[in-house]
């Protein structure tokens, strides 16, 4: 059930799209490699 799977992690969900992406994914290694970033 990829619905299912897409919603597994709603606080993974940064960009508020319903999707658990590689634009969250991006934002996630993005704000990991700048400690400035919150």
């Amino acid at each position: 059930d990829s619905k299912h799977f897409k919603r597994w992690n709603p606080a993974a969900d940064l960009d508020q799209d319903g999707d658990v992406d590689l634009a969250d994914l991006k934002i996630v290694i993005t704000s990991l490699l700048d400690p400035d970033c919150r």
